[in-house]
């Protein structure tokens, strides 16, 4: 499992949730709404799951592109 990530709708900047999923767990939930404080405005964002991202996922994909 790894940490899901959102961006701060303040500054642009992803920050880790500490919600630890999967694909298939994020998948479940797509429409889903959490609640995250943001470590960068200090403030509490309402982001939809499927706005969120797993790092993993973006690595995977980076190392299967050719370069």
């Amino acid at each position: 499992m790894a940490p899901l990530l959102a961006t701060c709708p303040n500054t642009g900047k992803s920050f880790p949730t500490n919600i630890r999923t999967d694909a298939k767990s994020l998948a479940k939930s797509w429409k889903s709404v959490m609640r995250v404080h943001c470590p960068y405005c200090l403030r509490k964002h309402k982001i939809i799951v499927r706005e969120a991202f797993l790092n993993y996922a973006i690595d995977t994909a980076i190392d299967i592109v050719p370069r």
